[in-house]
């Protein structure tokens, strides 16, 4: 304990090191234990800002959500050797690809 303590590890690093954060639910699983209540639905629509900078508000939308979730998929898609689905999908959502130059 003292040694997480001097090295000011956070008890979180601790648990979520040996956690697979795959999908949106796995991560929503850990950490709404620690939240008592699921961390997207308290993630949406929360305003954070920097401290004393009204400007830096953001918050926090179900789109962003969807994207994560999207980011998965098409990871998922990758690595579990369905790259034609991956690349075509990512071309027609405009990640910049060319088939010419992505290949795997």
């Amino acid at each position: 304990m003292l040694e997480i303590y001097e090295r000011q590890i956070h008890p979180l690093e601790l648990i979520s090191g040996d956690v697979s954060f795959q999908s949106t639910a796995s991560i929503d699983r850990v950490f709404s234990k620690f939240l008592g209540a699921g961390l997207w639905d308290t993630a949406i629509n929360t305003r954070i800002r920097l401290p004393n900078q009204p400007k830096t508000e953001i918050k926090f939308e179900a789109e962003y959500l969807r994207c994560l979730e999207r980011t998965f998929e098409l990871r998922h898609n990758l690595v579990q050797g369905h790259p034609e689905v991956a690349c075509s999908t990512m071309l027609v959502a405009g990640v910049g690809f060319e088939p010419t130059t992505f290949r795997l």
